[in-house]
Order: C-alpha cells, then structure tokens, then sequence
C-alpha cells in the first residue's frame, strides 16, 4: 500500500529518493514517503518508519548545487592534476581546495629567504641557584643578533661586565 524510500540520511541520500521517486509512475508516486534512520536496529528502523515524511527539496537542491560545483571546479582542476600526478585522476570541491592550501603552501616555502642570527645568553648565578638571561639584541622585535660582528661585541661586553639583581618579578605567562 505505501513505498518507503530509505537511502542514506544525507543531501545525497535525498537526491536518490527524488530519483526514485522520479522513475516510479505517477499513479504510485502519492502513496511513497521518506524515512531517515542513522543506524540498522529494530528500533531505529521502527522509530522511522512511524515518522515517514515527504522528500525534502531543499536537500535534493543541495545536492544537485553540490553536484554542478564538482564539474565545475574540477573541470578546471583535473587537467592540473593529469599533468602533476598522472592521467585519469579527477578533482572536485574537496580535493581542489586541498590542492591550494598545498600550492600556497609551497609558494611560501619557495619564498622564504633564510637569515643568519646570533643569540646572546649569560648564565647568572645568585644565592638561590643559577639563571639564563638573554642579552637586548637593538632594534629587533625577535630579539637577535643579526651581525655577527654586534653579537661578538655583545658578548665581549658580556664577559666583561659585572651584574646586580635589582628585582624578582614573578609571573605565569600562557603561551599560545
């Protein structure tokens, strides 16, 4: 008396009902309705079918607008990946902004120009043990030596120079 149409519980899932729906004649197609359930029990299966409800459009919609953004991304995209990884493989949404998350990816690493810096630490002692302190490195916010000659002379001054702890100034820092 009534066809239940019950494919997966997803956008797609609900364009396969409206296929379905589509095929059958139009004399059977008032007495289908849909049911959703997430897992293959008794109680699930039972549960749904005692709430079947019409094919929802909107979802059908989606996946069809889901359907046309993979031909048309990967249309463009699929040539790409023919010549980079070889013949036959396709592209769609997923896989295109994947391939540019890696090609922006590898633009920075072609980009990046490595720097030479010096650090300058001084090992301090007082009564209660011993402690690391970085030397002021001039106008740099990294705070480091980017002249091995300023560095060397740093640490000359270093060497040379006598400390007294003014203040203990504690803190707890959350670094993110």
């Amino acid at each position: 008396d009534e066809v239940m149409i019950a494919s997966d519980p997803d956008r797609e899932g609900e364009a396969i009902a409206q296929s379905v729906l589509d095929v059958l004649p139009s004399s059977s197609r008032s007495k289908c309705k849909r049911v959703v359930y997430h897992e293959i029990t008794k109680k699930a299966i039972l549960a749904a079918i005692a709430k079947p409800r019409e094919i929802d459009s909107h979802l059908v919609d989606a996946a069809k607008a889901r359907q046309v953004l993979d031909r048309l991304i990967g249309y463009k995209v699929s040539p790409v990946l023919w010549y980079s990884v070889g013949r036959g493989t396709s592209a769609g949404r997923v896989q295109s902004v994947a391939l540019k998350l890696v090609c922006d990816r590898q633009r920075e690493i072609d980009a990046f120009k490595p720097v030479t810096f010096w650090y300058v630490d001084v090992l301090l002692g007082c009564r209660d043990g011993e402690f690391w302190a970085r030397v002021v490195a001039p106008k740099d916010k990294d705070n480091r030596f980017l002249d091995k000659k300023l560095a060397s002379d740093a640490l000359d001054r270093v060497r040379k120079a006598s400390f007294a702890m003014a203040d203990v100034q504690r803190a707890t820092k959350s670094v993110s």
